[in-house]
């Protein structure tokens, strides 16, 4: 009887599917009152790039990062370069005159504070950690629980 017990026990742990990627869905946030509903994946590249919003007037606005795992997927998903190399890019930006737009952050709770009170920042966070305080957007038209969602 103790044989089977184990033997089962065994068996219920191999039959539950690895956890592939422990940050999951990370979702783009902006402030609630801003009107960005969608951006294509070109424009949110942009947009992380230090080009602005569409529509925007101002193309300074403030990017958000949240420093960790969520961060070095977000790059290479969205930028396609790992995250040492977004810190060259924004080294040479400022090496150049230009701004650092970068706001990095160490918790998604920090990430949606800063949000909350910027209307015209941008930023992600895991789509875990969503909640009423700030506004998802959707890339080139799916939603962050959408399984063809760009940043899985």
């Amino acid at each position: 009887m103790r044989y089977s017990i184990g033997l089962l026990l065994i068996c219920t742990l191999l039959s539950v599917p690895a956890v592939a990627d422990p940050v999951g869905a990370i979702a783009v946030i902006v402030n609630k009152g801003n009107a960005v509903d969608n951006l294509s994946a070109k424009e949110l590249k942009a947009a992380f790039e230090g080009y602005g919003l569409p529509g925007s007037k101002d193309p300074n606005i403030p990017i958000v990062y949240l420093k960790g795992e969520s961060e070095n997927k977000f790059n290479l998903k969205v930028l396609g370069i790992s995250s040492k190399k977004v810190k060259v890019y924004w080294l040479k930006r400022v090496f150049a005159g230009e701004s650092d737009l970068r706001k990095i952050l160490k918790t998604a709770a920090e990430v949606k504070a800063f949000i909350g009170q910027n209307e015209t920042a941008i930023g992600f966070i895991p789509a875990a950690d969503l909640d009423d305080s700030i506004k998802p957007i959707s890339i080139d038209g799916k939603k962050h629980d959408d399984p063809a969602y760009k940043i899985q």
